[in-house]
């Protein structure tokens, strides 16, 4: 790894070049990897949630140090959205590498801040079911990155349903 850099493990929308590059320029694709003993769940958003029987494939990123305040803005840590986790992920020629993450809090709230047209207050859920346009974005990141066939059959067999807010 490159000296002032980190490693960012990206499981969700995040796993595509044109949406990380917006906040994180230098962002650098290194590899695709699954961390063990976690699912996919969703709060509306993507998140990981441990679970001994399950993995989640995701790109590794190395980043510049400079892009920590942009994506942790993104991911959205002041409001307590995400908070940022440090995971081990494997890659397909079985190495292990060490990444920064990011998993959605249970106590996070939809805010006037995030929806100031709307006056919400919604208090997310685990198990809840992702927006088809949010779905299909995570799908189509994951094949654009090369994740393999049969998770990208899994994620394409999520429940999803209509909604009117995006991202």
């Amino acid at each position: 790894m490159k000296e002032d850099h980190f490693l960012y493990f990206a499981y969700g929308s995040n796993m595509s070049c044109t949406t990380l590059k917006k906040y994180c320029p230098t962002a650098e694709q290194i590899c695709v990897a699954q961390l063990k003993d976690y699912r996919l769940d969703f709060q509306f958003w993507a998140t990981i949630v441990p679970d001994p029987s399950k993995h989640v494939w995701g790109v590794v990123w190395q980043i510049h140090n400079r892009d920590i305040p942009q994506l942790d803005y993104y991911e959205d840590v002041v409001n307590n959205l995400y908070r940022v986790i440090q995971v081990t992920v494997e890659t397909s020629n079985d190495s292990n590498m060490i990444c920064r993450c990011y998993e959605m809090t249970s106590d996070f709230t939809l805010t006037q801040a995030l929806l100031p047209e709307q006056n919400v207050n919604i208090k997310l859920k685990q198990d809840a079911i992702p927006a088809t346009w949010y779905m299909k974005n995570i799908i189509d990141s994951a094949v654009g990155a090369k994740i393999p066939d049969y998770y990208i059959d899994e994620l394409k067999a999520v429940p999803t349903k209509e909604c009117a807010f995006r991202e």
